[in-house]
């Protein structure tokens, strides 16, 4: 079931980067998610990010940022706002998204499509990792993101 729901993501993400990219069809691009190394974001916490797809890594068909998600238990992940689109779909553990002050609980299975230039937070409130895919539409540009401090 992870499998189709995985798919499904990736899916509705080629669907919108095709949509903006015209009637010219790019070669596909695949790899294992599972296996990225890590980055860090000191002001994300103590979460790991894995960049899976992104023009960074030399994904030059790829219009979009995909990340692997893992947010340790009882770990919150800074306030912050995206200037672009971002959906997320749950894949283990349970939360709590915080999105323009409005709580939504997150478990397994639960996607979200979150506006660009909302405010968002995640509690981990169980006591596993959180994990999650991201999916950043357009793909993320250095300097996007804007922490909000306070919240």
């Amino acid at each position: 079931m992870f499998q189709h729901a995985t798919i499904a993501l990736a899916a509705a993400a080629a669907i919108v980067v095709g949509i903006g990219s015209g009637c010219a069809t790019p070669a596909p691009t695949v790899r294992n998610y599972m296996t990225p190394e890590p980055t860090r974001n000191n002001q994300l916490g103590n979460a790991d990010l894995k960049l899976v797809l992104d023009p960074t890594l030399g994904d030059k068909d790829v219009q979009c940022s995909m990340l692997a998600v893992e947010v340790p238990a009882n770990e919150t992940l800074a306030f912050r706002r995206l200037t672009s689109d971002e959906m997320i779909m749950v894949q283990a553990g349970t939360g709590i998204l915080t999105v323009d002050a409005k709580q939504i609980p997150v478990n397994p299975g639960t996607v979200v499509y979150i506006p660009g230039g909302s405010v968002q937070s995640l509690y981990n409130n169980g006591n596993v990792p959180l994990t999650y895919l991201s999916v950043i539409i357009p793909a993320y540009e250095a300097g996007e993101c804007e922490f909000i401090e306070g919240n």
